[in-house]
């Protein structure tokens, strides 16, 4: 692997923000720099910093810069090959170039986000570390058992939903961890209302799941004032156990001055969560 410390080096050297001297930036090159400080700042929110990112030399350094651990970050070069140890990749152009469409129909077929356009995009790619017909496999099985985790979700007495949600829920849209999380919140004494589902980013394959959930900030059945339910909210997600314990908890504002609570997961979600171990 490639020291981020010395590719933090050369990027300042070939990448100067200023765009002066013998080293003046193409317009492409601009782009795609103004694409690297977006998916830098994606992962930086959105992805575990224990997963390990496969990148160019210039985005690793964005990534590092970031305080993304520079241990989890494998630069590839042109003499790499395919980044199996990786849970990511990011394509760039460089990327690209390095492994054609290869990468996208036997490394890494899914992708969760995508940032710029044209030549200049850069896309989130999860890799499939068995190949793709594995992956594809685990896929589909996972898909079933989120099938029927929305199914026992959407008939609990102490969950609501709004019709989109169900239809989500129904469908298998949604990620594992998310809807146990869920699940782990809702009593009797404390039920919970699902106003939504999504994502943050855009460009994603068909079929990613949803990492996070927007919940309502009060529920007349939980006979609480608002500030109580939601400081409950709050403190019972982030008491959830770990595997199913949301990177973030937050306050978001919605349109007509409605304020939901978002539980979010971290970027790429994890197939067989509920398969039994060697299943």
């Amino acid at each position: 692997m490639v020291v981020i410390a010395a590719a933090i080096a050369v990027g300042l050297v070939l990448h100067g923000s200023s765009g002066a001297g013998p080293y003046k930036l193409s317009a492409l090159q601009r782009q795609e720099n103004v694409a690297r400080g977006q998916v830098a700042g994606w992962v930086a929110q959105q992805v575990s910093t224990t997963s390990k990112i496969a990148c160019d030399q210039p985005t690793c350094s964005a990534l590092a810069g970031r305080g993304f651990p520079a241990r989890n970050l494998t630069v590839l070069s042109s003499t790499s090959q395919y980044p199996y140890g990786c849970a990511l990749v990011l394509q760039t152009a460089y990327v690209r170039s390095l492994f054609g469409q290869a990468l996208g129909n036997d490394v890494a077929p899914v992708v969760v986000a995508t940032f710029g356009k044209g030549g200049a995009q850069i896309a989130v790619r999860v890799i499939a570390p068995h190949g793709v017909a594995a992956y594809q496999k685990s896929l589909a099985a996972d898909l079933a058992n989120r099938k029927q985790v929305g199914a026992d979700l959407i008939a609990s007495s102490q969950i609501a939903a709004s019709p989109s949600a169900r239809a989500q829920l129904s469908a298998g849209l949604v990620d594992t961890r998310l809807m146990i999380g869920i699940v782990g919140l809702a009593t009797d004494d404390h039920p919970v209302s699902i106003v939504s589902f999504g994502n943050l980013g855009s460009g994603a394959s068909a079929g990613v799941p949803l990492r996070y959930a927007d919940l309502a900030e009060q529920d007349a059945a939980a006979h609480m004032s608002s500030p109580a339910y939601v400081q409950w909210l709050r403190s019972a997600a982030n008491g959830l156990p770990a595997a199913f314990r949301p990177i973030r908890v937050e306050n978001v504002q919605e349109g007509a001055g409605v304020t939901v609570l978002r539980l979010e997961y971290s970027a790429p979600s994890p197939l067989g969560v509920l398969m039994p171990p060697g299943g």
